[in-house]
């Protein structure tokens, strides 16, 4: 547009270049997408990071909404060893605005099938001290994260399966126990007499316990390590070994 001198430039008469319009098209595509993706979330016990997969998905945008579940038929259970009351540590992505979860006790579920303890957590990150967990037991928990975009919002759930057992207690040396020296004597001198050649430290985990054998053999290797550095060496000449079957039938809980 050409202005006379002197004329005044009117800005609404202005023509639109309509070449434009495509590219301002695409640039908001992208804004939105990019300001409307699910925020994600993680959640952690202490220094350990628990394994997690996503439940259900719904978003809603200009125009309509959609909403996806994934029906996931294998969760993990993460076995962490750590005192009560557990403290749960969430952090999510940018655009979360609520955290909310559901605990169930899977060796004891409620009649009714709901959750032995609910939550709510405000904002992108937060830390939930669970009142119900109690060691020994496995607890799966829907973890709930709402966010909002720009041009769209939603929410995204997630399902995670814990199993708290009590931290380790190594007895510390003292007068009454027997030495280093005298155990691994006595125990090398045990393996020759019934025709082995060294010691070897074997664990049977009953089926009906409903026990987790590996998580079981892994804690028993963990103490085997531990006497082996005060000095029992003779307890560590063979990795533990789960046993096919009960060497000498014992019961226990």
């Amino acid at each position: 547009m050409r202005l006379r001198p002197g004329e005044p430039f009117d800005r609404a008469a202005r023509p639109v270049d309509m070449r434009a319009l495509p590219l301002v098209l695409v640039l908001v595509a992208v804004l939105a997408a990019s300001c409307g993706a699910p925020p994600g979330v993680s959640v952690s016990i202490g220094t350990e990071q628990l394994t997690m997969v996503r439940s259900s998905s719904t978003r809603s945008f200009i125009g309509g909404s959609e909403h996806g579940d994934d029906f996931p038929q294998r969760i993990p259970v993460t076995t962490i060893r750590t005192s009560t009351p557990v403290s749960l540590r969430f952090d999510t992505g940018q655009g979360a605005t609520d955290i909310r979860g559901m605990i169930y006790d899977m060796d004891s579920p409620l009649p009714s099938g709901g959750p032995i303890e609910e939550f709510a957590l405000p904002g992108r990150v937060g830390t939930h001290e669970a009142r119900t967990i109690a060691p020994g037991r496995t607890y799966q928990v829907l973890v709930n994260v709402k966010w909002s975009g720009l041009l769209t919002h939603g929410e995204e759930t997630h399902v995670f399966r814990v199993r708290i057992d009590p931290p380790l207690v190594v007895p510390s040396p003292s007068a009454s126990r027997v030495s280093p020296g005298v155990a691994d004597s006595a125990l090398a001198s045990y393996a020759r007499e019934t025709g082995r050649s060294e010691v070897a430290i074997c664990l049977y985990v009953d089926p009906s316990t409903g026990l987790d054998a590996g998580a079981a053999r892994a804690s028993l290797q963990s103490s085997v390590d531990t006497l082996v550095r005060q000095g029992y060496t003779v307890l560590g000449a063979k990795p533990v070994v789960l046993c096919p079957q009960a060497p000498v039938f014992i019961r226990t809980s």
